[in-house]
């Protein structure tokens, strides 16, 4: 049999049908003559609904093209007359962009725009996440999570936020940001040490003993709080690139490694109870340290004070110079050994939180401490006394009217590992003027030939949650704290308590058996 083919089929010619067996198939015609009526036939119209779709989407098309023409049209418009007008060249875009625009930072600050460290960068308001800008604020190193901003990469002038935005009107100009130091674990968790702050409302009653501060029962608020390491140390000569390290511009206090000619042999650490020593290789060897780190020219030593004795509430410095008359060489002299005395023995940790200097303290210190202080330092006094005959304050206007920059420092040093009673210092920045209170120490007239005593000031504190307290775990000889008590430019520039720390030692828990800390404090008056 003959095989229809597919065209012929699909096509439905009436012969490819005839060819099929009748007896197979109904005929062509008895098929569509029975159902013809009930098979529903299909339109060739198109619904409704299909051809809103067609007209819709044209529209649509329309519009679009319109839109697309127009703002091709406004665009090149807006860079047609751009081109045209120099003086609008950096006008604001028409469209919302992350560029302020402008020139300076006056036509910033004109069009609205925000400074955000984050960025480092002035942006449109719109462009500034302000919760997250705000969260990065907090990220710092300080201690209320602040950044520090430096001039140069020596970091010899701190910027404030202002200033750092102001540097956008400035070419090829550096800028030295603080980090963190992400080689310190962030799990570490810091020891805690007892600290004792004056309780708030009470008012301490000064001791009646020489060179003593209040008694221990005046200290009522006693506090467990966090340690923080300042490790790594850096040395003298690393210390101004150190940007992870504390620096006395900005934290009051420093920690350098050092080390002198006593640290070798055949010296050890008796050579630095001995004054004839100290005399010739410490004193002169920490009078260079500090010139290197502070830039000062003249370095006056004034004061030694060693302490070999566990925490009593009178100690040694309560008879040093008690008696001028069986005063030694080393009580009445210049600079003066305190606690070098082998009838009373070195002194004790101070544990109570202070800061031995207040403004008005520093300036009894240089006038009344020894006569020969008082030569030493006679270029700022006559200049400060001019001031205050003329009716002038010394912070407002010392430092403009030219006179010498004059500070006042600790040197601190262990003659062993310490074990106990570590030095910790508060960073300058996490306390205010509500926090200091001050209180009268009494000090022997030395070198006067008089039992005469006088009043100098200092400073005690009241606790917040905003301290931060440093200190240098297991420290070690070479290890150098560096204390500021008191700047004649940190007064000028408004810092609290002209610049000085407050510090203290601090008992740590479990090492009260361990050998009694002994350490080696230097002071001296610096001048620039």
């Amino acid at each position: 049999m003959k095989l229809p083919s597919l065209y012929n089929i699909f096509k439905g010619e009436k012969g490819v049908y005839n060819d099929l067996p009748a007896s197979d198939l109904e005929s062509e015609e008895t098929l569509l003559g029975e159902h013809n009526k009930n098979i529903p036939l299909r339109s060739n119209k198109p619904s409704t609904l299909h051809r809103i779709a067609v007209i819709g989407g044209r529209i649509t098309l329309i519009l679009l093209s319109v839109w697309g023409i127009f703002s091709l049209y406004e665009t090149t418009a807006y860079y047609v007359a751009q081109s045209r007008n120099p003086s609008e060249k950096f006008a604001a875009p028409l469209y919302p962009s992350c560029s302020c625009g402008g020139t300076t930072v006056a036509e910033a600050k004109q069009r609205g725009c925000i400074f955000t460290p984050l960025a480092i960068a002035w942006l449109p308001p719109h462009c500034v996440d302000m919760e997250l800008s705000n969260e990065f604020d907090k990220q710092g190193p300080g201690p209320n999570g602040e950044w520090d901003y430096w001039s140069d990469i020596n970091m010899t002038r701190r910027l404030t936020r202002d200033e750092v935005g102001d540097l956008a009107d400035h070419n090829g100009v550096m800028l030295m940001i603080t980090v963190t130091d992400t080689s310190k674990s962030l799990d570490a968790v810091p020891p805690l040490g007892k600290l004792r702050y004056v309780a708030g409302g009470h008012v301490p009653q000064a001791s009646p003993h020489n060179l003593h501060l209040p008694d221990l029962s005046e200290f009522g608020d006693e506090r467990f709080l966090p340690l923080y390491s300042v490790r790594p140390i850096p040395t003298v000569s690393e210390l101004p690139k150190s940007i992870n390290s504390a620096q006395l511009d900005t934290h009051g206090f420093t920690a350098v490694h050092h080390t002198t000619a006593l640290h070798e042999s055949p010296y050890s650490s008796g050579s630095f109870k001995d004054p004839e020593l100290l005399k010739q290789y410490l004193i002169p060897d920490t009078a260079e340290m500090i010139k290197q780190i502070t830039g000062c020219k003249t370095v006056v030593t004034e004061f030694l004070l060693l302490r070999t004795s566990v925490w009593t509430p009178t100690d040694s410095l309560a008879t040093h110079g008690e008696d001028a008359m069986e005063a030694s060489e080393l009580e009445t002299g210049f600079p003066q050994f305190v606690g070098f005395n082998p009838k009373h023995g070195g002194a004790s940790p101070a544990s109570k939180i202070h800061l031995d200097f207040s403004p008005n303290g520093a300036r009894t210190h240089i006038r009344r401490f020894h006569p020969d202080f008082a030569k030493a330092a006679a270029d700022i006094i006559c200049h400060e006394d001019s001031l205050l005959a003329a009716g002038k304050d010394l912070k407002e206007s010392y430092k403009s009217s030219g006179g010498p920059r004059w500070a006042l420092y600790s040197i601190w040093r262990p003659l062993k590992t310490v074990k106990r009673d570590p030095l910790a210092v508060i960073d300058n920045r996490s306390f205010t003027e509500e926090d200091c209170i001050p209180v009268n120490v009494q000090f022997p007239s030395l070198g006067t030939g008089s039992n005469e005593t006088y009043v100098s000031e200092s400073l005690l504190a009241r606790y917040s949650d905003k301290h931060r307290w440093y200190w240098i775990d297991k420290q070690t000889p070479q290890d150098v704290l560096v204390l500021r008590f008191f700047d004649s430019d940190a007064e000028a520039d408004g810092r609290v308590s002209a610049g000085g720390t407050f510090h203290s030692s601090v008992e740590l828990p479990g090492m009260e058996n361990e050998a009694p800390r002994e350490s080696l404090e230097i002071r001296c008056l610096c001048i620039w």
